[in-house]
């Protein structure tokens, strides 16, 4: 039999008094209590189980997959984007202040037909490198600038910033560049963004 509970003004229950039962209906007998409970409990499980489901189909994919791989690449050499300052914009950088382009193309080990331009122009050495952010373009040749065990086959486009703090950050822009290691391979598609402190 359902109870109905009497309240105080402050919320207490003072006593369960029966509730009106409706003509005709069967009273429920305290055996019938538990497979109710248990009914309910399936109901709620259901109901949250498909909760997660949307959730599930509805989260985004991980980070990785912003940057798709091609068949056969491998995440050892997509790892190195987090290099990609050091590989293409350090080694042609001098040591003076404020610093200024040099000529560092041999090297890098860099194949014939690789070349370097700035804003627009090619790569001066001797000329200081601008105050303000910059583009760099590379036509990349084999070029291993950061050991022999990786090479950069392909075109790359960076904008690179000065932060205030020092150092540089860059916007990386790939057209299907090639990087090799000595047991992996990818292609660099999709653009990305690198700190370098």
């Amino acid at each position: 039999m359902q109870q109905q509970a009497t309240f105080t003004a402050a919320g207490a229950p003072l006593a369960a008094t029966a509730a009106p039962q409706r003509p005709g209906a069967a009273a429920r007998t305290p055996s019938q209590r538990p497979h109710q409970g248990r009914a309910a409990l399936l109901s709620v499980t259901s109901l949250a189980a498909a909760v997660l489901t949307a959730a599930a189909v509805l989260m985004p994919a991980p980070a990785l997959a912003a940057n798709p791989l091609l068949e056969g690449d491998d995440l050892q050499a997509l790892r190195l984007q987090g290099a990609a300052l050091n590989a293409m914009l350090v080694p042609l950088l001098d040591d003076t202040e404020p610093p200024r382009w040099n000529r560092s193309l041999a090297a890098m080990r860099c194949g014939a037909g690789s070349k370097v331009w700035i804003d627009g122009q090619p790569l001066k050495p001797g000329a200081l490198v601008p105050a303000r952010s910059f583009t760099m373009r590379w036509k990349m040749a084999g070029c291993q600038p950061l050991s022999r065990r990786e090479s950069f086959t392909g075109d790359v486009t960076l904008t690179v910033f000065h932060e205030e703090a020092g150092g540089y950050s860059a916007m990386v822009v790939p057209t299907a560049l090639k990087v090799r290691t000595l047991d992996s391979s990818a292609v660099w598609s999709t653009r990305f963004a690198v700190v370098m402190p």
